[in-house]
């Protein structure tokens, strides 16, 4: 089902890898994933309807299947929403709504399962020379010790690392690698929110972003007669373990 290869071939390399698909067609855990466009191309909705699906069940963009446990526990979230203006709680049942109609399950059920699986930051969380199973740990104490997100969603990639030059090649791989050690040893999908460069549809900063990043989702908006539409396109790297 992934682009770029055959459904054999990608169940193959998961099994080699020791990875579960979490989102049909999308992501699989110790994935390190962006999700890059231009402002207001709904990245953050987005990422928030994929945590709100795993938290419950309900099929994403209901559509695509998700992974309903991992080991026998629900699949829990983290989302660090650093740029977003908009109110998180509006949009969580919004998501309720929708949903209900969808699944034909009651709307309260779906929300409370969401207030139990989805855990939401506001503030910076500076992934640098350590990103962090100590950061991630300290973030746990700060809710509940006993929670183990599997998608950690961080948004955006600029606010939430130090370097002090984004264009930064040797920087920017050197701190991927340690986010993907983070998604390997906490066995979590993380997922970059960020920019594409002014004017262009490629990925902002240094080309070592997406070179070491498994997976890729380019986001644009466009008109089309009276409507606005978004354009996901996803793109996926063979796993080289």
């Amino acid at each position: 089902p992934f682009p770029g290869g055959h459904a054999s071939d990608v169940e193959r390399l998961h099994k080699k890898s020791n990875r579960l698909e979490i989102v049909d067609q999308h992501i699989s855990t110790k994935d390190v994933a962006i999700a890059a466009g231009k402002s207001e191309c709904l990245k953050t909705f987005w990422a928030i309807d994929m945590a709100c699906s795993l938290a419950t069940g309900v099929d994403f963009l209901n559509k695509f299947p998700v992974r309903k446990h991992i080991n026998g526990e629900p699949i829990k979230s983290m989302l660090i929403l650093t740029e977003s203006s908009f109110d998180y709680l509006s949009r969580l049942r919004a998501w309720c709504k929708k949903s209900a109609k969808y699944s034909g399950r009651p709307e309260k059920e779906l929300w409370n399962l969401c207030d139990k699986n989805i855990v939401v930051y506001f503030d910076q969380v500076i992934f640098n020379d350590n990103p962090s199973y100590e950061k991630y740990c300290r973030l746990k104490r700060n809710y509940d010790p006993s929670f183990h997100a599997t998608f950690l969603v961080l948004d955006t990639w600029s606010n939430n690392n130090k370097l002090k030059d984004e264009n930064d090649n040797a920087g920017t791989a050197q701190l991927l690698a340690k986010i993907r050690q983070l998604a390997d040893q906490e066995n979590m999908t993380i997922m970059i929110i960020h920019h594409h460069t002014k004017g262009s549809d490629s990925v902002r900063g240094a080309s070592a972003l997406v070179n070491n990043t498994p997976v890729v989702f380019s986001f644009a908006r466009e008109k089309r007669k009276d409507m606005t539409f978004t354009d996901v396109l996803v793109g996926h790297e063979k796993y080289a373990n």
